[in-house]
């Protein structure tokens, strides 16, 4: 089973959570990618993609929903 992966972009000032919860929310949009309609035990996977400067900044938020097979 594929996973369902969701993401969100980052802007200055954005709360950390809300961009881990847009992230979070489009990858719930995407479940049906995991299979057909049912309870699924995943694993919730969160990464971030940084520019590293003082301070650095978080310029996209990704969550993925990795199915246990």
């Amino acid at each position: 089973m594929p996973p369902a992966n969701g993401h969100a972009r980052g802007a200055p000032g954005k709360p950390h959570h809300q961009g881990w919860d847009e992230a979070l929310a489009d990858a719930l949009q995407n479940a049906s990618q995991l299979g057909p309609p049912g309870t699924y035990e995943v694993d919730v996977e969160f990464s971030a993609t940084v520019e590293v400067h003082n301070p650095g900044t978080i310029q996209g938020y990704a969550v993925k929903l990795n199915p246990h097979p």
